[in-house]
């Protein structure tokens, strides 16, 4: 006997969907300016890492001339 709770034939829900075609040629013209955007924000963050780091290499002290003592 089958309960009243369960559907009477198994179906799957419809997950297709269309998107008009404006919003399609927005998104294939959006997404290379993007990727571009990330590389590029990428690359400035690693430049300023190593421009960090030569500096912290120029003021670090032992290759500084040694001052003369009173």
């Amino acid at each position: 006997m089958k309960s009243f709770r369960e559907p009477s034939s198994p179906s799957s829900p419809d997950l297709s969907f269309s998107l008009p075609l404006a919003i399609d040629l927005a998104i294939s013209f959006s997404t290379l300016p993007l990727l571009a955007l990330l590389a590029t924000g990428r690359l400035a963050s690693q430049s300023a890492i190593r421009l960090g780091e030569a500096s912290e290499e120029l003021f670090r002290g032992d290759r500084l001339p040694t001052r003369p003592l009173m």
